[in-house]
């Protein structure tokens, strides 16, 4: 069966083991490596995650965050999963600390399909047994095998 790459969802990388003290730090060490991959500018995405963050918590409850951001140079979508070696505080929907970060980089010309991603990368992350099992999973490969398996099953019921 092909599916586009607009309705799959590959995660470009995972950090399974992210430490920082506060979502600052956090999201420091994530536009470090998102500017390894890609080469958007570390700062600039801080900037733009931290004003976005300030506007509205990325945190959509039950531990989870989806920052998202449409950003007019980027390539190519990027999609990373963080998990967190300690809960943080993100001023979420339910007051719960995040310890999951899952985040949505589209080009700035990729409006519907931004948001047919961030739709499905809800979606999934709201699933509590798939929550569950990533929080328990030993590493990045059992994360994304995790993530692409709750992503297929999505993609079957749609």
């Amino acid at each position: 069966m092909y599916v586009s790459d607009d309705e799959r969802l590959q995660l470009d990388l995972i950090l399974p083991d992210l430490k920082a003290p506060h979502i600052t730090q956090a999201y420091q060490a994530i536009c470090n490596k998102v500017d390894m991959m890609t080469g958007f500018p570390a700062r600039t995405l801080f900037t733009q995650l931290m004003t976005r963050e300030q506007q509205a918590s990325s945190g959509i409850g039950e531990g989870v965050a989806i920052p998202h951001l449409r950003l007019p140079k980027l390539q190519k979508p990027f999609i990373l999963l963080a998990r967190l070696a300690r809960p943080l505080e993100f001023n979420a929907v339910d007051d719960y600390p995040v310890d999951l970060i899952t985040m949505l980089l589209s080009p700035g010309s990729d409006g519907p399909h931004h948001l047919r991603r961030l739709s499905r990368i809800s979606r999934l992350m709201r699933n509590p047994a798939l929550l569950e099992d990533l929080r328990n999973a030993a590493d990045a490969d059992a994360l994304r095998s995790l993530l692409e398996q709750g992503s297929q099953r999505l993609l079957a019921a749609a």
